[in-house]
């Protein structure tokens, strides 16, 4: 089994309870005791991290390569914002069992795309991470705006109105779709009144704000939602698109283009959209 860990500020959803990821703090020790412990226990960690929020992971994930002089943890980023990257991370741990270390750090692109994250806001003016039109930029200094921004494998901002208090989801989740979301103030209920109907949500659940959501919205007031699939098959159907074959170097089962442990890419043989096949990975290999 391979330790799922997360860093720094990602508060659990409590969707699996029994098998969350392990939160380790950003302090340098406090990382590196619980990665020893990590790989004592289970042989290999997989560190996701949100992509955006990444420096501090890698350089924890870099330092503990080196002290720990092993290979066998990865750092992993995910695209995607607080909420929605706290459930993936604890779906990673729920597969975990199931699943060899190498493809299980490939999967948490497969399953962020399986997930539908955004969030309703009043201004789109300091958003950084979802790329926004210069119409909407202006609209944001206008009284009454208000977005429905989408981020994850199809990011995009939508103005809301009264008339149209949500856009038409790109997709919906395999039933039954279950909804988290975080909001307070007058934006509490739209989750349950608004966003719920139009996903056609079998429940809503109200969790505590990620510590993190303020910095990826760039606004205080948001409403921030994930909904995913309830399904017990959706992770088997998740697992079933992994396409793996052993490193060339370490023997690890791997699914992606590089190794996400010793650092080899995969032969243009077995994956044409690699890069070049170095002589040797790098020591440690870089997370």
């Amino acid at each position: 089994m391979t330790a799922v860990i997360t860093v720094g500020a990602v508060e659990p959803t409590g969707i699996v309870p029994d098998s969350a990821a392990l939160r380790l703090p950003d302090d340098a020790d406090a990382f590196l005791a619980g990665a020893e412990r990590a790989l004592d226990e289970h042989g290999a960690a997989v560190v996701v991290h949100p992509a955006w929020h990444a420096d501090a992971a890698v350089r924890l994930v870099r330092r503990a390569r080196a002290l720990l002089d092993t290979d066998r943890v990865a750092a992993v980023g995910v695209d995607l914002p607080p909420l929605a990257f706290s459930v993936v991370a604890d779906q990673l741990a729920f597969v975990a069992p199931h699943v060899p270390p190498g493809a299980l750090a490939c999967l948490p692109g497969v399953l962020a795309a399986r997930v539908v994250a955004g969030a309703r806001v009043r201004s789109v003016a300091r958003l950084e991470h979802v790329r926004t039109g210069l119409r909407q930029h202006v609209a944001s200094y206008l009284p009454g705006s208000a977005f429905v921004v989408l981020a994850g494998a199809e990011p995009g901002v939508h103005r809301v109105t009264a008339a149209r208090p949500v856009p038409e989801p790109p997709r919906r989740p395999l039933e039954p779709v279950l909804l988290l979301a975080s909001a307070d103030g007058p934006d509490a209920a739209w989750a349950d009144e608004r966003l719920a109907p139009a996903l056609r949500a079998a429940s809503v659940t109200s969790v505590p704000a990620q510590p993190l959501a303020d910095a990826y919205w760039g606004v205080r007031g948001h409403a921030e939602f994930a909904a995913f699939s309830g399904h017990p098959d959706d992770l088997s159907r998740a697992l079933a698109v992994l396409r793996c074959a052993p490193c060339p170097w370490c023997g690890a089962e791997v699914a992606g283009p590089r190794c996400p442990f010793c650092g080899m890419a995969r032969p243009a043989a077995a994956e044409p959209a690699t890069a070049e096949t170095p002589s040797s990975p790098p020591r440690n290999g870089a997370p």
